[in-house]
């Protein structure tokens, strides 16, 4: 694949439709970004145009998540409506993942935080009936940190197995962690000193073969089997 435009963070794939989604930070409209499609063909088309500085990106069913502006936009697919969009009450939001299990509310996973002087956290949102978002549960500290309970530029979350367990990539801190589903650290799965990581920036997990695919620095994708 050629590529899609002038800055492309980030890609996911709908395998229903066999397409890529590009998330191209700087080629849009009025507010600087668009998202691309990749037909199976290898074809490029523009998908939606003017969003705002799209930084990351996820899938649930039909529904693309892309989180950029500080907001959440929601779109459906293949046809790009507008569901929701939403104000993230959060600084420095970097990556979202639709809960599969929220007790019948809209919730949201959300890994925040990227310069020096706001929280650098993992936390659940809920919206309310009345579209009103709120931080219901987080992860971290007040700021940058490498220490028991902190993180530093969580750059990507992800869910693992299906049973409320949240992955992490700690990008700064040069790990990887696993969160159990009330956010509580249950372990470090990953770090540069065991496994050589660094600077993860992208999780993909593979949940019927349990393998987690790290994207790292120099355009690298390391894969690991985690329980």
């Amino acid at each position: 694949m050629c590529c899609v435009g002038r800055y492309p963070l980030d890609l996911v794939a709908h395998k229903a439709e066999g397409c890529l989604y590009v998330a191209d930070w700087a080629e849009g409209g009025e507010r600087g970004g668009r998202i691309w499609r990749v037909s199976p063909t290898g074809s490029v088309s523009q998908f939606l145009d003017d969003i705002d500085k799209p930084r990351k990106l996820s899938l649930v069913g039909d529904r693309l998540l892309i989180v950029g502006g500080g907001r959440l936009v929601v779109c459906r697919l293949p046809e790009g409506k507008t569901l929701s969009e939403v104000v993230l009450p959060v600084v420095d939001p970097q990556h979202a993942v639709e809960l599969l299990d929220a007790g019948g509310r809209l919730a949201y996973l959300v890994g925040h935080g990227e310069s020096s002087d706001v929280p650098h956290r993992v936390s659940r949102l809920e919206v309310s009936s009345t579209g009103t978002v709120t931080v219901v549960q987080s992860y971290g500290g007040e700021g940058r940190g490498s220490g028991p309970g902190e993180l530093s530029w969580p750059a990507h979350v992800s869910l693992a197995a299906g049973d409320g367990r949240v992955i992490v990539a700690d990008c700064d801190n040069h790990r990887v962690l696993v969160l159990d589903s009330r956010l509580r650290l249950e372990r470090v799965v990953l770090t540069k000193d065991d496994h050589d990581i660094e600077t993860p920036r992208r999780l993909c997990y593979v949940d019927h073969a349990g393998l987690l695919l790290v994207g790292i620095n120099f355009g690298c994708v390391d894969v690991y089997r985690i329980k």
